[in-house]
């Protein structure tokens, strides 16, 4: 194999490597980003919850002031 073919395979292996690399980076990134959206969901979910036992609390307190 000559040296300029020799050359050619090491650096498209190279550029294969450093895609897969690029591949899992821009997985995990994504996956981050997932988990960013669920935890802001469950955190809204649990402030209406909140908001919801705090109209409840109120809805008694009045309830039993009159």
């Amino acid at each position: 194999m000559s040296k300029s073919n020799q050359y050619a395979l090491e650096s498209s292996i190279q550029d294969i490597e450093q895609q897969e690399q690029l591949h899992e980076l821009y997985s995990e990134i994504e996956q981050a980003e997932e988990r960013k959206r669920i935890q802001d969901l469950q955190q809204a979910c649990r402030g209406e919850f909140d908001i919801f036992a705090e109209i409840k609390k109120f809805n008694k307190a009045y309830k039993e002031s009159l």
